[in-house]
């Protein structure tokens, strides 16, 4: 995730602009195609998902729903909408 600018929470997604939701578009593809690892962050002091591989990222017809496809180190695979994700963050 850039630096320079701070991106808003994932689970907002519905209520950003379209330069908004394009941003974090391009941004989820982009993670799920590099090989490095992340973090799952989630909203409410959830317990994080630690250095796991973004394997997908889902959109679904008309922008209902978006979901990260990721697989932990013991290679549990689980999937979450995006409305459950605060941040994903380079591990």
């Amino acid at each position: 995730m850039s630096k320079e600018y701070k991106l808003p929470d994932f689970y907002l997604y519905r209520e950003l602009s379209v330069a908004q939701q394009i941003s974090i578009n391009e941004i989820l593809v982009s993670v799920a195609w590099s090989d490095s690892r992340h973090n799952i962050i989630l909203p409410n002091n959830a317990e994080p998902y630690n250095h796991v591989k973004i394997t997908s990222v889902n959109f679904e017809s008309e922008g209902t729903a978006i979901w990260v496809h990721f697989e932990t180190e013991s290679k549990q695979k689980i999937a979450l909408p995006l409305d459950f994700i605060l941040n994903i963050e380079t591990s």
